[in-house]
């Protein structure tokens, strides 16, 4: 089988260690597990902070379109040629300079990296348009968590090179239903958890002087965001730190609460997308700020709503619909868990990644 180098933003080994110790699910190393257990042998080069490369890399970033990813870990490819057959980047911007050498012929080994974000935002997409022209084209795939994102890199591209994954939750990580529970087990009517790109301003103005229970855990980085003075059915844990909270103790808060709640500012990006796939897993109902890039659609796998940015009226109108009639409750929390254990899991992601890693033969 294929040898796979693994080139990633983060320590891989450190996540594989979390899940190896049961305290992380396996879909946070984006099919890796899952090919393991196929046979594929994985080699992993992790980032390497305080590596000169790694500096440099960093100081590239802030010139206008020359960013060309961590070149410590594609140098180490380099290196390490003989070693794989193929490498598979779980992040969208590891090996923009080996697509380059690629595109040239000066690098032969195939290349299938994952994008999450787009790429062409902002006054300078234009530019990123054209300055990623040859690193695009010397993959051999790259495909996106959204038909949007791989829309955009279709548009860069000489070919077909990008496609819709689809990304979802290790189901064996997660209890299997929520929504049998007795209504005395309920501590919360909703829950948020979460720092990236979170609006609790208009969040919380939807729900203060109403009876719907709400918790929310966020870093206290974002105490700013939180009004002065809250009503009693408002409760707020600040965090020193993202990680002060262990998964499965995010996992049991969620098993709390009728609701799972991600308000976002409006953005273009993916964030808020790892929160669905745990609320889908576990079978809860989701209200989430609207976003085009997010692929797993709560309104059309009827599941929850997407509330639309800034708007506080439908943060409260949409919440007391599910709340006032239990069927409703019960509907969407199946139809969560259904949409997770259809399509959008770890196993048919990993599914979907095995085909382009073996189209490179």
């Amino acid at each position: 089988m294929k040898r796979i180098l693994v080139l990633n933003n983060y320590s891989i080994n450190r996540v594989l260690k979390e899940f190896e110790e049961g305290t992380k699910p396996s879909h946070h190393l984006y099919g890796l597990v899952e090919l393991k257990k196929m046979g594929y042998p994985i080699i992993v080069i992790d980032p390497n902070l305080n590596s000169l490369l790694f500096k440099l890399s960093n100081t590239l970033r802030k010139i206008p379109f020359c960013y060309v990813g961590n070149l410590q870990q594609q140098f180490a490819a380099l290196a390490n040629y003989r070693k794989y057959d193929i490498i598979y980047a779980p992040c969208q911007d590891t090996t923009i300079f080996l697509g380059v050498l690629s595109f040239f012929k000066l690098f032969k080994k195939p290349i299938v990296a994952l994008a999450h974000h787009p790429f062409l935002n902002g006054k300078l997409g234009w530019g990123r348009k054209v300055s990623l022209y040859f690193s695009i084209n010397g993959h051999l795939a790259f495909p996106a968590l959204s038909n949007p994102v791989a829309e955009q890199l279709n548009s860069i591209s000489r070919n077909t090179i990008s496609k819709e994954m689809h990304w979802g939750p290790d189901l064996q990580f997660y209890p299997s239903t929520k929504i049998s529970k007795s209504e005395e087990s309920f501590k919360y009517d909703l829950v948020a958890i979460g720092r990236t790109g979170r609006d609790y301003t208009t969040f919380i103005r939807a729900f203060i002087n109403t009876n719907i229970i709400v918790k929310i855990y966020c870093n206290i980085l974002l105490k700013n965001q939180i009004p002065e003075k809250l009503t009693d059915n408002i409760s707020i844990e600040f965090l020193a730190t993202d990680e002060q909270l262990t998964y499965k103790e995010i996992i049991a808060i969620y098993n709390c609460a009728r609701i799972l709640a991600i308000p976002m500012i409006a953005q273009d990006s993916l964030c808020g997308l790892t929160s669905i796939t745990d609320g889908i897993a576990i079978g809860m109902p989701i209200l989430v700020t609207k976003n085009k890039f997010i692929n797993i659609d709560p309104d059309e796998n009827y599941f929850g709503y997407w509330i639309n940015a800034n708007e506080s009226d439908e943060w409260f109108n949409a919440a007391n619909k599910i709340l006032n009639n239990r069927s409703l409750f019960e509907t969407m929390g199946n139809n969560a868990r259904n949409t997770a254990q259809g399509k959008f899991n770890i196993l048919h992601y990993t599914d979907e990644l095995v085909k382009l890693i073996e189209q490179g033969n």
